[in-house]
This record gives C-alpha cells, structure tokens and sequence, in this order.
C-alpha cells in the first residue's frame, strides 16, 4: 500500500476508563499495574484488526499465543498467562465462533485516519496560523479599511468552513460505501476477515472505486469463485477491457457455435 494510501489507527481512553469496575478489580490485585498496561498494549495490538488477536502469516490468520504476546509486548510469559486468565474471566477476552480470541472493546476505542486526510489537516492549520500571523502584523489606520478587512476575512472563514464541512461529508460518504463492502465481503465471501483481505480491499477500493469493488464481489459470488485473488482479476480485466453486465459476460462465453470450453479455462475467466 502506499503512502498515500495508508491509515493510522489509535485508541483512545474515556476520561472514566480507570473507574469501570473491570479496570479497578484489577488495579486492586497484586501486579494488577502490570495487568492494565498490558491489555493496552494488546488493544493497540490489535486496532486495525477490530479486536481480534490474529496476525496474518502469508495466505494464514493464526491467533496470538501467549509466547508471541510476550515478544510483541515486552513482558514475560508468566505475567501474560496470569493476565490472559483474569481478561477472560472478566470478558475482557472472548472467543468467536471460531475460536479466534477477540478484545470486544477495542471496536469502541479504535479511531483511523488517512494519510491524504492528516495532510489536509495539517495544510488547512497552517493556512490558519499564515493568515493569523499576516494580521498581527498588519497595522491599518483607516477605520473603513479595517471593516474592509474584517469583512473579507470572515467571507475567507466561512468558505474555509464550507469548505471543510464539504470535505467531511465526502470523507463520511466514502467511509459509509467502504462499510457497506466490507458488510457484504464478510456476508459474501469470508465470514472472518483477516488483516490481509482487509487490507487488500482497501487498496482495490482506492485503486478502483467503491462501486467497482461491490460490483466484483457481485460477480464472483455470481461465479462461485469466493476469494479476494479472484476479485482482484474480474477488476484487473474490467479495467483493461472494460466494465461487461452479467448478462454480456455470460454471452461472451457461451459454448453455442464454438468449441467447448475446459473447466480449468472457465476457472480461470474473470467477469
């Protein structure tokens, strides 16, 4: 993924996080500062996989064993085995369906942001400061001048306001069209969603469009070819031969007046 492309992810606390009743039992109990510290490095472990403790390997999604959260997070294996219990037993850790170990918490914790987005930020911030800088060192005399001035930097505010509420409206539609595919991947496709399909399909998303994207996961389940590879390929030939309806796609391939063709060769088709 590129840079301009990539999201930050952070968690972040409510002011009373230290007072649930949770977070204080554990405080009460011998090491429980340790306890506390290490559950949060395991939220932030595991922000951008909304909770669950899984890495990807390759094509493998393979929980976190109490080793590997040793490494990842610096404390020794017995603290993490005595604190891995005490989260469980405080639901702090539950297991899906599938035995993949999941923080529920860190979904309400977990904030992103794009790179393209901090950029913005940080453009329109020292836009600000440019401007209020030039003001205070512009000394006007002529009271009329002055209302002048007044007048036209409050019109420059509001257009930057308009502005930066157009932005977000963008940002939050884009945002609402990627929740929408991910919903119907995770229906579709793959009930679990790993870090890597996850990040795949943002990547198609800012390469092809949302619209694209929802089209081709259409089509691979109307093909029977449920993976994120073959989607990648119904994409890749949409844009190199251009975008065929359904209908059109099954005509092109019909087996009327021509050779039969081989399964592998139907395989292998992307539309």
């Amino acid at each position: 993924m590129s840079t301009e492309n990539k999201r930050f992810y952070w968690i972040k606390l409510r002011e009373n996080f230290f007072q649930q009743g949770t977070i204080d039992w554990l405080m009460e109990q011998e090491n429980g500062s340790a306890y506390i510290v290490l559950y949060l490095k395991m939220c932030l472990l595991t922000a951008n996989t909304s909770g669950e403790l899984i890495r990807t390997i390759g094509d493998m999604t393979i929980p976190y064993e109490p080793k590997k959260i040793s490494q990842k997070t610096g404390f020794d294996i017995d603290t993490v085995n005595v604190a891995l219990s005490l989260f469980k037993h405080l639901g702090l850790i539950e297991e899906t369906q599938e035995g993949i170990p999941v923080m529920p918490e860190v979904k309400n914790m977990v904030g992103s942001e794009s790179a393209s987005a901090i950029r913005m930020r940080k453009c329109r911030k020292k836009e600000k400061e440019a401007k209020k800088a030039l003001q205070s060192n512009t000394n006007v005399t002529d009271k009329a001048s002055q209302c002048d001035v007044e007048i036209r930097d409050k019109s420059i505010e509001y257009r930057d306001k308009s502005k930066e509420n157009r932005e977000e409206k963008v940002e939050r539609h884009f945002d609402d069209e990627k929740k929408k595919i991910l919903t119907t991947y995770q229906k579709e496709i793959h009930p679990v969603l790993s870090s890597s399909e996850y990040g795949k399909l943002y990547d198609l998303i800012d390469e092809y469009g949302a619209v694209r994207v929802l089209q081709a996961i259409e089509r691979a389940v109307l093909r029977g070819k449920r993976s994120i590879g073959y989607i990648n390929g119904i994409l890749d030939k949409w844009r190199r031969d251009g975008y065929d309806e359904p209908d059109a796609a099954r005509s092109t391939h019909s087996t009327s007046g021509t050779r039969s063709a081989s399964k592998e060769e139907l395989d292998n088709i992307a539309f």
